[in-house]
C-alpha cells in the first residue's frame, strides 16, 4: 500500500467515524457535509473527495457495515453461513445501535436511488455465494428483515431483535 492510499484510507476512516459521531449526537436529517468537517476537523475539500452529499455518507456506513459483518460472521461460520451472518449482523448492528438504526432506515430510502450497498453485498447473493438455497432460505431472511426492520424502528429492543433473528434461523429448516 502506497503513503498516498494510506492516507487516503485514513482520511475516509476519519471521515466515516466522524460521521457516526454526528449521527450519535442528533439524528441523519441534521448529518451535512459541514457537521462532518466540524467533527472530524478535516477540510471541507478533503471531505467533499470523498462524498459529496450525507447520503453518500450514509451509502459509505452501510457498504462498511455490511463489510464489518463479513469479518465478524467469519468466526460462526461452524453455524453454517445463513446462522453466521445474521448473528453477525446482530453483533455488529447492535454494537452502535443508536447511529446503526439510522443507518438500516435511510440506507434502504436510498435504495430506490440505488444507493445502497452494492449488489454482491445483498444477504441474498452473499448466502448464494456460500452455498445456501435461496428459496429455502427466503421464509427466513423476510422474517430476520421484519425483525430487522422493527429493531430499527424502536419497535424491538436489541435484545428482542437477537430473539427474533434466532427465530428467523428457525424458520430456514435445520437453523443454518
Amino acid at each position: 500500500m502506497t503513503d498516498r492510499s494510506r492516507i487516503t484510507d485514513l482520511a475516509n476512516e476519519t471521515i466515516l467515524q466522524s460521521a457516526r459521531a454526528v449521527l450519535r449526537k442528533t439524528s441523519v436529517f441534521d448529518l451535512s457535509i459541514q457537521s462532518v468537517v466540524d467533527q472530524s476537523g478535516l477540510s471541507r475539500a478533503t471531505v467533499y473527495r470523498h462524498y459529496s452529499t450525507p447520503s453518500d455518507l450514509i451509502a459509505g456506513l452501510a457498504v462498511l457495515t455490511v463489510d464489518d459483518i463479513k469479518e465478524e460472521m467469519k468466526s460462526g461460520l461452524d453455524a453454517g453461513p445463513a446462522a453466521a451472518y445474521a448473528r453477525a449482523a446482530v453483533k455488529v448492528l447492535t454494537s452502535d445501535s443508536e447511529v446503526n438504526r439510522q443507518v438500516v432506515l435511510h440506507a434502504s430510502v436510498q435504495s430506490k436511488d440505488g444507493k445502497w450497498v452494492p449488489q454482491g453485498n445483498l444477504p441474498e447473493s452473499l448466502l448464494v455465494k456460500w452455498g445456501v438455497d435461496i428459496d429455502d432460505a427466503q421464509v427466513g431472511l423476510t422474517y430476520f428483515r421484519g425483525a430487522m426492520y422493527s429493531w430499527a424502528c424502536g419497535f424491538f429492543t436489541d435484545e428482542q431483535f437477537a430473539q427474533e433473528a434466532e427465530r428467523a434461523l428457525s424458520m430456514a429448516g435445520d437453523g443454518r
